[in-house]
């Protein structure tokens, strides 16, 4: 299913999503929308194998603006830009590092923006988060009164349009509740660093004796060696991705025990396709062969 070019589903008067009612959306496209807002559901609300693209937002939230119990699998978001207007929401190069006619609206958040609610909590697993922009927080703004877990996600090559305190690809706390997984970013620059011992926070390989499962899984900071949005394979056309390049970081950091039950990627693809007897599995919506 589609939702695009305009205002989607809407139960409260614009944009792509916005429910307050738990709701469960699998192999959804969300694309060229003008404002893609989550609203308060009473339940967790589930979102998998979907892809947020050419969104745009005049405030926060270019993709997906967010203020909800909230679970997102295998999902991609690419191309989306806060804080622009209708003449300004279009990438002018394939990783979104320049802004058409970039509008002087101040947005946060280019391709998710995780906001403050009465009870909010976040889960992200297997994320692709790349080539958003917004005037902080590139790919992803969390405001910190609300709990999450990022695990086994990639947040990088985005941008950030504030040159003062430049914030591309993460800003907030990627683990505000126990630590359950790794992520990559591209850039740190505004993500928490840890300050109780690896509990939360960013914890990268040998901090606070954070080696890997089963008793700590850490934080990367590199380029994550993405290739630009393509369809790669699935079950819809529509279905476009970003696929890890041969020496990508990405590659086989999520050991065989810890991927989820129903290991499939964001394309119904299998998840361990590493070598050995245990193979591993990739960071981000894809698995590469």
């Amino acid at each position: 299913m589609t939702l695009g070019f305009g205002r989607g589903i809407s139960t409260l008067g614009g944009s792509a999503i916005n429910n307050t009612t738990a709701f469960k959306y699998y192999r959804l496209l969300i694309t060229k929308n003008r404002g893609s807002d989550i609203g308060v559901p009473t339940n967790i609300t589930q979102l998998a194998e979907v892809g947020f693209f050419v969104n745009g937002r005049t405030g926060d939230g270019g993709g997906l603006f967010d203020t909800a119990h909230l679970s997102l699998v295998n999902s991609t978001f690419s191309r989306n830009i806060a804080g622009c207007t209708n003449s300004s929401c279009a990438c002018s190069d394939a990783w979104c590092a320049s802004v058409s006619n970039a509008s002087a609206a101040f947005g946060r958040g280019g391709g998710f923006f995780s906001g403050n609610a009465p009870v909010p909590e976040t889960f992200s697993t297997f994320l692709t988060i790349a080539a958003n922009s917004a005037s902080q927080g590139g790919g992803v703004f969390r405001e910190v009164f609300d709990d999450c877990n990022w695990q086994f996600s990639i947040i990088g090559h985005n941008a950030a349009r504030t040159t003062s305190a430049p914030e591309p690809d993460f800003h907030g706390n990627p683990h505000s509740l126990q630590r359950e997984g790794g992520n990559l970013f591209g850039n740190a620059a505004g993500v928490t660093i840890s300050t109780d011992g690896g509990r939360t926070g960013l914890v990268l390989p040998g901090q606070f004796g954070c080696n890997g499962p089963p008793n700590c899984d850490p934080d990367r900071v590199a380029d994550p060696k993405l290739n630009t949005l393509q369809f790669n394979g699935g079950p819809l056309p529509s279905m476009l991705t970003h696929f890890l390049q041969g020496i990508s970081p990405a590659l086989d950091l999520v050991p065989f025990g810890s991927v989820p039950t129903g290991p499939t990627d964001e394309r119904g693809f299998p998840r361990t396709r590493g070598p050995g007897p245990t193979p591993s599995a990739d960071y981000g919506a894809v698995e590469i062969p």
